[in-house]
C-alpha cells in the first residue's frame, strides 16, 4: 500500500514528466530527511519500475560547521553505501568564496552546490534532482512576499527549471519526516536550520507557525493558491512572448501593437525587452521607465553605460549610448558561399546524399539533417524568443542565458551567426546544430555547413 507521500512524489513526477528521456538523475545528497526521503524513493522507484536511470548521489561539504561537516559527510557515505550507490563529496570553503566574490556564504554555498550538480549533469540525457518541499515552497513565497514581489515571486519553487528537478515540491516537511519513520530512514539534523540569524529560519521557526495557529492547513491553502498564480503567470508569459515576436520586425518594436495590450501583459512585455537586451537583472524601475516612454511615444531608457531604448514615436529602438543602433543584418542561405559582409564572415554550404558524409575533422564543420529544414532558411543574428536545444541534454535554453553563461561580450551578440526560420533556430556558431536538425539515421541528404575562418580579424 503506497503512502500519501509516494502518491503524492509519483503524481509530481509524472505530471511534469521528471523522469522522461532520462538516463542520468544527479542527487543534491545533504543527509537531511528530505534528501534522505527523496534519494532512497528514488532509489526504490527506479528498482520498480522499468526505467534504466542511473542514480549519482552528491554532497557537498562546506566547511562551516567543523565536526557536524564532518559527521554529515559520513552519514552521507554510509547511508549511499546501504542503498548500494556511489556518493562523490565535494568540499569547498565556502567562507573563502563568499568573501572573494563579495557574496553572501548562503549565495556562494548555493553557487557551489549547483556547479558540482551541473558539472556532473553534463553530457548526457541527465536531471539534477534537489529536495525542496511545499513547505519550501511557501517560506520562498512569504520571503518574497516581504521583499516586495510581483506575482511571480508568489509561485513559489516551480517544480521544474531547465535541468532541475524538484519530485518532493507538493509533499510538506512533515510528510517527509512520516515517511522517515515508516521506513525506519535515519536522517541528520544541520545546527544551522535552528539558528535565528537566517532570513528563512525566522519565517520557518517564527511566521509559519503563527499563519498555522490560524489555519493548520496553511500549506495546502498555499499550495492551492500557486497552482493559481502559477497558470495565470503561465498565460501572460505565453501572450506577452507571442505579442513580442508580432511587435518586432527584426530591427525596432511596434509601439501601438504594445499600447494595445493589457497591462499585465504590456508590463510583461517590457520586462522582456529590457531582459533580453540588457545583461543586468531587471527592476520594477526599469520595466516603469520604459512604460512610461511607450505611453509617452518619446524619450529613452538607459539601463547600462552600452545600451539604451529609444522612441521615435512609433517604434522602440535598441541603441548604443553612442547613438549607433544595433548591429541588425540579415542574408537568405543559398548553396555556395554565403558572405555575411555586416559580420566579416564567410558560410560555405554544400548538400550530398548522406552516405558520402565523413567524419569531419575541423571545429568550423556541421552537419544538419537537409530533408528537416523548412525551405526558406536565414543567416542573422539572435532575436528576442530565439531558444537553443541542445544534442545530449535534453534541454532547451534562451540565447540570453546561454550568452550570459559563456560569459559573451554585449557587444560581440549580435556578430554570432545564426541561422533560423523565423524563430525555430537550426544552427548557431559557439553552439552547433539543434537537436531537431541533427541527421538521423534514415537522413537521405546532409547539409554541410562550412564557417570559414575570419582572416580579417
Amino acid at each position: 500500500m503506497h503512502t500519501d507521500f509516494e502518491n503524492l512524489v509519483t503524481e509530481t513526477i509524472d505530471k511534469y514528466n521528471m523522469l522522461e528521456e532520462t538516463e542520468l538523475v544527479v542527487v543534491g545528497f545533504s543527509g537531511g530527511a528530505d534528501s534522505v526521503s527523496l534519494l532512497y524513493f528514488l532509489s526504490d522507484f527506479i528498482k520498480k519500475s522499468d526505467k534504466n536511470i542511473e542514480l549519482m548521489p552528491i554532497h557537498v561539504n562546506h566547511g562551516l560547521r567543523g565536526e557536524e561537516a564532518e559527521r554529515d559527510e559520513n552519514f552521507a557515505k554510509k547511508f549511499c553505501e546501504n542503498l548500494g550507490l556511489n556518493l562523490i563529496v565535494v568540499r569547498e570553503d565556502v567562507k573563502a568564496l563568499a568573501i572573494k566574490n563579495k557574496i553572501s556564504t548562503e549565495e556562494a554555498g548555493r553557487n557551489v552546490r549547483y556547479g558540482a550538480f551541473r558539472k556532473h549533469a553534463e553530457g548526457a540525457r541527465s536531471k539534477v534532482a534537489v529536495a525542496h518541499t511545499l513547505s519550501d515552497s511557501c517560506e520562498t513565497m512569504i520571503f518574497n512576499l516581504i521583499r516586495g514581489t510581483g506575482p511571480k515571486g508568489l509561485c513559489g519553487i516551480p517544480p521544474t527549471r531547465e535541468d532541475i528537478i524538484r519530485p518532493l515540491i507538493s509533499v510538506t516537511r512533515m510528510q517527509v519526516e512520516d515517511y522517515c519513520r515508516e521506513k525506519r530512514l535515519k536522517y541528520i539534523h544541520d545546527s544551522t536550520n535552528f539558528g535565528l540569524e537566517y532570513t528563512r529560519n525566522k519565517i520557518r521557526l517564527g511566521i509559519i507557525p503563527l499563519i498555522k495557529e490560524i489555519n493548520p492547513n496553511f500549506e495546502e491553502s498555499a499550495k492551492r493558491l500557486i497552482s493559481i498564480i502559477s497558470e495565470s503567470e503561465d498565460f501572460i508569459d505565453e501572450t506577452a512572448e507571442k505579442a513580442l515576436s508580432e511587435s518586432y520586425d527584426g530591427k525596432s518594436y511596434d509601439i501601438s501593437y504594445i499600447e494595445s495590450l493589457a497591462n499585465a501583459v504590456k508590463s510583461r512585455v517590457a520586462h522582456k525587452i529590457l531582459s533580453a537586451n540588457f545583461n543586468k537583472p531587471v527592476e520594477n524601475k526599469h520595466v516603469n521607465l520604459l512604460l512610461d516612454v511607450i505611453k509617452k511615444r518619446s524619450g529613452a531608457v538607459n539601463i547600462s553605460k552600452d545600451f539604451k531604448i529609444v522612441c521615435d514615436g512609433e517604434k522602440l529602438l535598441i541603441e548604443k549610448s553612442q547613438n549607433k543602433k544595433l548591429l541588425f543584418w540579415k542574408k537568405k542561405m543559398e548553396l555556395g558561399k554565403n558572405f555575411l559582409t555586416d559580420i566579416n564572415n564567410n558560410v560555405i554550404i554544400k548538400v550530398v546524399p548522406a552516405d558520402e558524409i565523413k567524419k569531419a575533422d575541423k571545429n568550423n564543420i556541421w552537419f544538419i539533417d537537409y530533408d528537416s529544414l523548412p525551405k526558406e532558411c536565414y543567416f542573422r543574428p539572435r532575436q528576442n524568443g530565439d531558444k537553443f536545444k541542445f544534442k545530449n541534454r535534453g534541454i532547451t535554453k534562451r540565447f540570453k542565458k546561454i550568452f550570459n553563461e559563456l560569459k559573451i561580450p554585449l557587444e560581440e551578440r549580435s556578430k554570432i551567426p545564426v541561422l533560423a526560420c523565423d524563430n525555430a533556430v537550426i544552427w548557431a556558431k559557439n553552439l552547433g546544430v539543434s537537436k531537431d536538425y541533427i541527421p538521423k539515421k534514415d537522413s537521405k541528404k546532409i547539409l554541410i555547413l562550412e564557417l570559414e575562418d575570419n582572416k580579417n580579424d
